[in-house]
């Protein structure tokens, strides 16, 4: 699901003008060549199955996933696999500290096109690539708990419906309003991520479906009740909010715009 509106500002790398809407505009504005000029980011666009970064190499930069979704992945020595974290459209990547390790990998899961932002400029970061940054750490690291608490406490039935209402929530804070959402995850990938294998998932999402909480084929998403579907997933009111980058999102501020108009 490509985002259809241009750059905030315009962006001057080719393969993004036009086509796309990115959350680095101002990031990349503030990276400086020696000129004075803004450095032009870089665009990648990953098969399927291809390493952003191989497990237990850090990622380089500062990156925005502009189409496609991708998994930080754990390889264990026997070859099982966990999810840990789903990346959606929209998502921007914060490289770790320098000097620090990293056990994950993170990959593509369909096509997708990541945008890294340019190097920083010799000045070092601006306070707004400073906010961003810990705004998403600060966000991913509450996913990451509630992850963990779903592992450890939620049965099948409640992992399934709290990561779909997860994703759910994410995708739709830029997506325009009024459309079903289309996860284009394997079961596979979903029990990878839930801890369960993909014949269990399937049976769950059988048991919702017909529950009348969700429609779930060939990969689209359309929540029927999500009120329903949450407190499926015991969610408290509350938790949805701590799922989304508290910060200003120029995808989120054109959404807000389309809605005004």
């Amino acid at each position: 699901m490509p985002f259809r509106r241009p750059c905030y500002p315009p962006c001057p790398t080719p393969e993004m003008a036009g086509v796309t809407a990115c959350a680095l505009g101002t990031i990349c504005a503030d990276r400086l060549n020696a000129s004075g000029a803004p450095r032009r980011p870089s665009v990648r666009r990953l098969p399927p199955g291809a390493d952003l970064a191989a497990q237990g190499v850090p990622l380089r930069s500062l990156c925005m996933v502009i189409d496609g979704w991708l998994a930080f992945y754990e390889l264990l020595e026997d070859g099982r696999r966990q999810v840990l974290h789903i990346v959606v459209p929209g998502d921007v990547l914060v490289p770790p500290s320098p000097g620090d390790d990293v056990p994950y990998g993170i990959q593509s899961v369909v096509p997708s096109l990541v945008c890294h932002a340019p190097p920083p400029s010799a000045h070092g970061e601006s306070p707004e690539t400073a906010a961003m940054s810990m705004a998403v750490t600060s966000r991913n690291a509450a996913l990451a708990y509630g992850h963990l608490t779903a592992l450890g406490r939620r049965t099948a039935r409640e992992r399934v419906a709290y990561l779909l209402v997860e994703l759910y929530t994410r995708c739709r804070a830029v997506m325009p309003p009024d459309r079903a959402l289309r996860i284009p995850l394997t079961q596979a990938v979903l029990g990878d991520a839930l801890g369960l294998t993909s014949v269990h998932v399937n049976r769950t999402l059988r048991r919702l479906r017909a529950e009348d909480l969700l429609t779930y084929d060939a990969g689209c998403l359309r929540l029927l009740d999500p009120d329903r579907l949450a407190a499926a997933a015991c969610l408290d009111t509350e938790t949805p909010r701590r799922w989304l980058v508290p910060l200003a999102h120029p995808l989120a501020d054109a959404r807000s715009s389309e809605r005004r108009a």
